[in-house]
């Protein structure tokens, strides 16, 4: 009776979960795009004196969407390397919230081109199946530069500062490569 009671919670448990799957599996091979949701450029440069180096800084962030995983990765670059701060030999890693941590993407910007390539590997686990990919796309950024000088300065404020905006924009990223193992 016990045996007869495990082997009906485990086809049960089964039924239940296969259909997700075979959902992941499906959307993994078919759907062949992520979505880039608030992608966020920004840099700023303080000068603390007229004669003072700059204490300066870029940082990129967003949220990437693969329709086929339940969560979304959170990507962020934070740079000091000037004058545009990201440059596409810069490989940044990405966090997501996958409860087996066998998920990963992680992500380039090269802010002189506005090209932001992707990678991403993931897995359907309870179907077996895992996929890797990779995509690229040119971001047309929209940004405003903003100056600000203190007139009035004196030792310990602010001398001067530049800080540059640019707008969030949502884009598709094409997967251009694609490979996958069930």
């Amino acid at each position: 009776m016990l045996f007869l009671l495990l082997l009906l919670l485990t086809l049960a448990r089964q039924a239940v979960s296969r259909p997700a799957d075979r959902m992941c599996t499906a959307l993994s091979a078919r759907r062949l795009e992520w979505t880039i949701r608030d992608f966020d450029f920004g840099s700023s440069e303080v000068f603390t004196t007229p004669a003072h180096q700059a204490v300066s800084r870029g940082a990129a962030n967003f949220t990437l969407e693969n329709t086929a995983l339940s969560y979304r990765f959170r990507c962020e670059a934070v740079s000091a390397r000037g004058p545009d701060y990201l440059y596409g030999d810069d490989v940044w890693d990405c966090a997501a919230p996958a409860p087996d941590g066998g998920d990963a993407s992680r992500f380039s910007f090269d802010r002189p081109t506005g090209l932001l390539r992707v990678e991403q590997a993931w897995g359907c686990d309870r179907d077996g199946s895992r996929f890797a990919g990779a995509g690229q796309v040119r971001l047309d950024l929209a940004c405003e530069t903003r100056d600000y000088e203190n007139e009035r300065w004196e030792m310990g404020q602010v001398y001067s500062r530049r800080d540059m905006v640019c707008a969030k924009v949502d884009v598709p990223v094409v997967i251009e490569y694609l490979s996958g193992t069930a």
